[in-house]
């Protein structure tokens, strides 16, 4: 059994969004403008995973845009392959939609397929839950004025 199987399911938790929420206007008010807010809560996204998953410890040791930019490259001196027989397009077609999608996860560029999937499902997982953290707070600074982060952890629907 892989420790990834049961994580997904932890992102859809309404307590891990609003955690996250809360995390995410606190770190926030206290970052450096140096920091992008996607990249504040993507880092904020990694630290909630634990560093459990191969996609968190690739943001966090920002391995991530070092890996962007080599596989941007890497594009530009690509070869097209011509074949002839069918299965070996097929399966170089399988190849590449794979390797496309191990540049896509952070930090799984050299992952066997299945292990591949297991962190794809976590980290897309992860990212809705962002999504729907990030609403939230949207939410409640276009009622709260667009200059002013939320003091009160009610607005965002969390009780402590």
């Amino acid at each position: 059994m892989s420790t990834l199987e049961s994580t997904p399911d932890r992102w859809k938790t309404v307590s891990q969004q609003q955690i996250y929420s809360m995390k995410l206007i606190q770190v926030l008010r206290r970052t450096d403008r140096h920091f992008t807010v996607r990249e504040t809560a993507d880092r904020l996204l990694a630290v909630s995973s634990g560093g459990r998953t191969r996609w968190s410890r690739a943001i966090l040791s920002n391995r991530l845009s070092l890996n962007m930019m080599n596989n941007r490259r890497r594009r530009r001196h690509k070869k097209v392959r011509v074949s002839g027989e069918i299965r070996m397009k097929k399966k170089e077609a399988f190849d590449r939609k794979t390797r496309v999608l191990g540049e896509l996860v952070p930090g799984c560029r050299k992952l066997s397929f299945s292990r591949l999937i297991d962190e794809a499902e976590d980290y897309i997982a992860a990212l809705e839950m962002q999504v729907r953290a990030m609403s939230a707070v949207a939410g409640v600074l276009a009622g709260a004025g667009a200059g002013s982060l939320p003091a009160d952890s009610d607005k965002l629907g969390c009780n402590n």
